[in-house]
């Protein structure tokens, strides 16, 4: 794409240069068309000035003529014979017979010219012949003139000719092909601009790809950084997991070993989900006999309950509530002390908590306690009619949040 580039710009350039060389050689050869033009444009003024004194004279010459005509007319009726009577004048017989021409029809005489007036007639003859004779030195004249102008005129004609001749000979062998070479020239520029102006969008589509490339390695830069981030941050999360676990697992063990789980050996919590295991069962997978499911239900939430006043941050809630323990662990025998130790556990568990600035709550819900089970734990009887808490009230609509909402 850059090659194709570069090569569309020398050639604009050359085309470029071919141009102005184009343009500069047919700079001489316009100014001598134009040269040849005035030439032309002086022929055709000299042609049309001779045509209009060829008029001139041709009209004056038309008008002589006419009046040569005129005079000559004149004068011939002037010296025209009397006209010859039908019958003789003196018999009234008819002179219709053979006659020569030169002869008189009448006396059979020779035919003599007799001015047919008076003296005034032949002064007038006179004066018509003088301007007859004036009116044939102006034909003369005239003709004269015409001739000259006539010849004057085949000379514009001429002239007229050649500059027109020599004018189309320079444009068809001089003035034509550089003016094509020039059109040839731009023709060239203008393709090699069109060349370009195509390969711009190209390039624009290249230069786009190649940011969408680099931002592509910055992204996958910063994904590999992230990757890492990542990667260290679940390092430490397991890291963490599993520090968090190994301290619900002791205190874990610490509840269990004050109740006295029955059976009871190992405990832990998995650092996976958080959840209990005893002697490596599941707490789905437990037994319920002997309380063994339910006292390891109450210590788990426990042992929660305590690491969540330890620790404001987390999440957990900082409220435990305890449904009669004493009819998910037994009342008889064996049960009965599993009970008890629970019941005294739970108000240790309480006794200590007093006072400190993480505030907590535990909740113990029996309606039969077990022996000594309301000793350190402040009473309060709810019924139908008294469901609630007293002092305590509900914080109102769109006041209280989930878990779920709050850890988005």
């Amino acid at each position: 794409m850059l090659s194709e580039q570069l090569v569309c710009e020398q050639t604009i350039r050359e085309a470029a240069r071919q141009v102005e060389a184009a343009t500069a050689r047919l700079v001489p050869e316009e100014a001598a068309d134009l040269a040849l033009t005035e030439e032309v444009d002086r022929a055709k003024t000299t042609l049309a000035t001779a045509q209009e004194e060829e008029a001139v004279l041709r009209t004056e010459l038309s008008q002589l003529y006419n009046s040569v005509s005129t005079k000559q007319k004149s004068l011939k009726r002037m010296r025209k014979l009397a006209p010859a009577p039908i019958r003789c004048p003196h018999c009234t017989q008819t002179l219709a017979r053979p006659v020569a021409a030169d002869q008189c029809p009448v006396c059979l005489q020779d035919h003599q010219m007799v001015a047919s007036g008076s003296v005034t007639a032949g002064a007038a003859s006179e004066r018509i012949e003088r301007e007859l004779q004036a009116l044939s030195e102006k034909v003369v004249n005239t003709e004269t003139r015409r001739t000259t102008t006539n010849a004057k005129l085949n000379a514009a004609a001429d002239g007229l000719l050649k500059a027109l001749t020599a004018q189309e000979n320079h444009r068809k062998t001089r003035l034509h092909p550089k003016q094509d070479e020039k059109v040839k020239s731009i023709a060239a520029l203008d393709e090699a601009n069109a060349k370009l102006a195509a390969l711009l969008p190209r390039q624009n589509d290249l230069r786009e790809l190649r940011s969408l490339e680099n931002k592509k390695l910055r992204l996958t830069k910063q994904l590999e950084e992230l990757d890492q981030l990542l990667t260290e941050a679940n390092a430490d999360l397991i890291d963490r997991r599993a520090l968090i676990a190994r301290h619900l697992t002791r205190a874990f063990n610490e509840v269990l070993g004050h109740i006295g789980l029955p059976g009871y050996t190992d405990a832990r919590i998995d650092p996976a989900d958080y959840s209990p295991f005893i002697d490596g069962h599941a707490f789905n997978q437990l037994a319920v006999s002997g309380g063994r499911k339910t006292v390891t239900n109450i210590g788990y939430h426990l042992t929660l309950l305590n690491y969540s006043c330890g620790n404001p941050a987390t999440l957990l809630p900082n409220l435990l509530v305890i449904d009669s323990p004493r009819e998910g662990i037994g009342s008889v025998g064996a049960d009965r002390e599993v009970v008890d130790r629970t019941y005294e556990y739970l108000r240790n568990f309480a006794k200590d908590r007093r006072g400190r600035e993480s505030t907590m709550q535990l909740v113990l819900a029996d309606n039969d306690p077990a022996r000594g089970g309301k000793r350190g734990f402040a009473q309060l009887d709810l019924s139908y009619d008294a469901p609630f808490v007293p002092g305590v009230g509900h914080p109102g609509p769109n006041r209280v949040a989930t878990v779920e909402s709050v850890s988005t």
